[in-house]
């Protein structure tokens, strides 16, 4: 129930911005179409957020498990996790 009361209100502004743009007054109108396209950026951000959250509770509660497991990566993933480990970093002094 707490998912549908989050992601309700955040349903309706997505939809008002899927919409604004597509209005015969504001259609063609950059402003609108930019404005448009932040908030549905936002809102699938926020989502995101949600989802996250009700993950990480689903967890604490016992009701979502994860499975830990080792996966293969693709050789550049590899390399560059191995280049990133024999870095020094910026603040290290030389010796």
């Amino acid at each position: 129930m707490l998912s549908h009361e989050l992601k309700h209100p955040l349903n309706l502004i997505g939809m008002k911005a899927e919409i604004l743009p597509r209005l015969q007054r504001t259609r063609g109108i950059a402003v609108v179409q930019e404005t448009a396209d932040s908030i549905r950026r936002a809102v699938r951000g926020q989502a995101q957020i949600i989802d996250d959250l009700l993950d990480l509770s689903r967890m604490r509660t016992g009701k979502l498990a994860l499975s830990i497991a080792r996966r293969w990566t693709s050789p550049p993933c590899w390399r560059a996790s191995q280049m990133r480990t024999r870095t020094k970093p910026r603040n290290a002094k030389s010796s």
